[in-house]
C-alpha cells in the first residue's frame, strides 16, 4: 500500500497545515513545507497561523515554490482583533482563502484546555496576558453576535472558505445555518473528531445537510492529541460518505513528521482499512479543490 499512497498524493490539497515562523515550534518552515509538497506532486497547501493572517507569507512563499498552489488565510482569535470583520475585509483582499472562527481564543478551547494549555506550555515564546473567559459567536441571549454576521457576509461576497474553528457542536451548527442563509457556498467544519470539538457523527451529518463539508484530521489520531482513532475516520467516511468529507493533517508540530509525510501516511492507512482510491481522491483532490474553486 505504501507505494499506492504515495502515488495518490500526485495532486492533492491539504487544507490545514501549520509551519514556522510561529509561536509554537514547528517541524518545518513554509518554504520547506511547499517545497516537500512539490516534491511528493501536490497540488495546494493552505497555511494556517493562530496568531496572524497568513495572506502576505503565502504570496512570498509562491515565489519560491512556483509549481504548488499556496494560499494563506487568518483565524479570528484575539490577536487579531477576535470576531472582527475589519481583520476579514483585509484578509480577504490579500488572498485569504479560509477564514477560521476562533481556535485558541474560542471560550470551548478554553473550557477544555485551560489558558495554559498553549499560552505558556506548548508555545515557544510564552505570553503574558490572560486570556479571559475566551469569545462566543452568541450574545447573552443564545442568538449569534452582530459582527458574525458581518464576517459571514464577507466571506459570502469573497466565495472564500468558513472554517469552524474550535466551535463547539452548537455555535458551529448555528454558524453553518446562518452562513448558508447569507450565502456562504464554502463551509468546511475543522478537525470534527478532535477533543476540542467533540462532533458527534449526528451532528456531523447535520452540518454536512447545512452544506458543510466535514475535515478527517491525521492528528486527531496521534499520541498526546488522540481523540478518535484510524478505524473509527474510516468507519465515519463510510457513514458521511467521502463526497462530504476532506481528508487534512492539522501536522507540522515539531513532535510530528512534516504534514506532507502525514498526508502520505493518512492515505496508506485508510487504503488498509479498505476505504477506496476513489474515495480518497474525492477526499484529497476534489473536494479540496472545489472548496478554494481550483479547477
Amino acid at each position: 500500500m505504501a507505494n499506492r499512497a504515495r502515488e495518490l498524493m500526485h495532486g492533492t490539497v491539504d487544507l490545514h497545515t501549520h509551519s514556522s515562523p510561529d509561536l509554537f515550534p514547528r517541524v518545518c518552515d513554509h518554504v520547506e513545507l511547499v517545497a516537500a509538497a512539490r516534491r511528493a506532486g501536490m497540488r495546494g497547501i493552505i497555511l494556517k497561523s493562530h496568531f496572524a493572517a497568513t495572506t502576505f507569507v503565502a504570496e512570498l512563499v509562491k515565489k519560491e515554490v512556483r509549481e504548488v498552489a499556496v494560499f494563506g488565510g487568518i483565524v479570528l482569535n484575539r490577536w487579531v482583533g477576535g470576531l472582527n470583520p475589519d481583520a476579514v475585509d483585509m484578509a480577504i483582499a490579500s488572498g485569504a482563502r479560509q477564514v477560521w472562527m476562533p481556535t485558541l481564543s474560542s471560550r470551548r478551547h478554553l473550557q477544555t484546555y485551560g489558558e495554559s494549555q498553549f499560552r505558556v506550555q506548548k508555545t515557544s515564546r510564552s505570553m503574558r496576558r490572560s486570556p479571559g473567559e475566551g469569545i462566543t459567536v452568541f450574545d447573552a441571549d443564545g442568538k449569534l453576535l452582530p459582527e458574525v454576521g458581518a464576517i459571514l457576509d464577507l466571506i459570502a461576497h469573497g466565495d472564500v472558505i468558513l472554517g469552524t474553528g474550535h466551535l463547539g457542536p452548537e455555535e458551529a451548527l448555528a454558524v453553518a445555518r446562518e452562513a448558508r442563509r447569507r450565502g456562504v457556498r464554502r463551509i468546511l467544519v475543522t478537525h470534527a473528531d478532535f477533543e476540542v470539538n467533540r462532533f458527534p457523527l449526528e451532528v456531523q451529518k447535520q452540518l454536512a445537510d447545512e452544506g458543510a463539508l466535514i475535515e478527517k484530521c491525521l492528528l486527531t489520531v496521534m499520541p498526546g492529541w488522540a481523540s478518535t482513532t484510524m478505524d473509527r475516520i474510516a468507519e465515519d467516511i463510510k457513514a458521511l460518505g467521502p463526497e462530504r468529507c476532506v481528508l487534512v493533517t492539522d501536522f507540522g508540530q515539531a513532535n510530528h513528521p512534516n504534514p506532507v509525510d502525514g498526508m502520505e501516511d493518512f492515505i496508506g492507512q485508510l487504503l488498509d482499512r479498505g476505504i477506496a482510491e476513489e474515495a480518497i481522491y474525492t477526499m484529497a483532490n476534489t473536494n479540496p479543490c472545489r472548496l478554494l474553486g481550483l479547477p
